[in-house]
């Protein structure tokens, strides 16, 4: 994992998104937490974030719409996106599996799976390093 990785909460329930800022902090690693969807590309993009957390019941712009965005703009076509979701239905997951997310978690959660996961979906430092030469 890289060490100054960058991760966007867009979750607009405060204890939440709360929850999920401290639990990220203590893997070392940098947060911005957005509660209004209309916020949130423009947040992610000018923060340059590695991983994306996203509520889909959101107030300005829905996650849905924020996600189609993410994937249609070039800088964040790859970026993992984890939609974090009360709707634990299989087929919410079905659908956000097909418009783009990377993975889907239901809340409410675990926060130690809420780590484990934004871990295992940030790249490497060694990858990075072998990228660039």
């Amino acid at each position: 994992m890289k060490a100054a990785s960058m991760i966007a909460i867009i979750e607009d329930d405060r204890a939440i998104a709360l929850t999920m800022e401290l639990w990220v902090k203590r893997q070392g690693l940098d947060v911005v937490v957005v509660s209004d969807g209309a916020l949130a590309v423009s947040s992610i993009l000018q923060h340059q974030a590695d991983l994306v957390l996203l509520d889909l019941a959101l107030p300005g712009k829905t996650g849905w719409e924020i996600l189609r965005e993410l994937r249609s703009i070039e800088e964040t076509r790859d970026l993992p996106i984890i939609v974090v979701t009360a709707h634990g239905d299989p087929t919410w997951r079905e659908n956000a599996m097909a418009r783009g997310a990377t993975d889907f978690l239901t809340k409410p959660f675990k926060p130690r799976a809420l780590v484990d996961l934004v871990v295992s979906l940030l790249p490497d430092e060694e990858d990075d390093a072998s990228a660039v030469g």
